[in-house]
């Protein structure tokens, strides 16, 4: 039976680290959201362990899960360790670090508002440009077939933080710029050729948006498929 437990809406997850944090807890914390679930393992108030049902990702990526689900629920059960393989030496300061890498995700979703967006890239000829390696990678990705913001970071096989942080250099540079993705056709239409679009109005980032980047509703800002990593 979990020792403490309720609804992310009366608690965020952030302030509720803080709590276990402050009071030295040992034990498990689980979260689950509108689509991803989490758990983070404490000693004495420290991170020594976490795990999504996401992609496989560092533990600062995991406990930045955490602290952007939107809305769901939670329990702490006290005493709980974590498997073997999943232990860390233990990360007093990863509380701080998640907060200030949650900060880095708002100014991202401003520059790239969703996954599905594509990533067309540009010339620049007679333009000195320097590019990280990542920025370099992405745009690799992007002339080999796989032009969505999405599809790029299953093809390099990068977290979304990581992806996105390649879009905007590429973007800043003048190498590249977004544009919506292609209208789907369906049926009969599809097959000769006609431009039919599935769904109604035009497309926008607030449709499919990287949180917390556009919409105005829950309901916009954390749609299912803005995670999607589809080709």
């Amino acid at each position: 039976m979990a020792d403490l437990a309720g609804g992310l809406d009366e608690l965020r997850p952030a302030p509720l680290l803080e709590f276990l944090a402050a009071t030295a807890k040992t034990g498990v914390l689980r979260v689950e959201g509108r689509h991803s679930k989490v758990s983070v393992w404490l000693v004495d108030g420290a991170t020594v362990a976490a795990e999504t049902t996401g992609p496989d990702t560092d533990l600062l990526d995991q406990l930045v899960e955490l602290l952007r689900t939107p809305a769901g629920t939670f329990e702490f059960v006290e005493g709980e360790s974590p498997r073997p393989d999943r232990v860390v030496a233990p990360q007093a300061d990863l509380l701080p670090r998640a907060v200030d890498r949650l900060h880095e995700w708002t100014a991202l979703a401003d520059a790239v508002p969703s996954l599905t967006l594509v990533v067309k890239l540009l010339n620049a000829d007679g333009e000195d440009v320097q590019l990280s390696s990542p920025a370099w990678s992405l745009s690799v990705a992007v002339s080999s077939g796989h032009a969505s913001v999405a599809a790029a970071a299953k093809h390099l096989r990068w977290s979304a933080f990581k992806t996105c942080k390649a879009v905007r250099e590429l973007v800043d540079a003048g190498r590249a710029t977004l544009v919506p993705p292609p209208k789907r056709r369906r049926g009969a239409a599809a097959r000769h050729g006609d431009p039919v679009v599935t769904g109604q109005g035009a497309w926008h980032p607030a449709n499919q948006p990287l949180w917390p980047g556009s919409g105005s509703s829950d309901r916009d800002r954390f749609s299912a498929s803005a995670w999607a990593y589809d080709e």
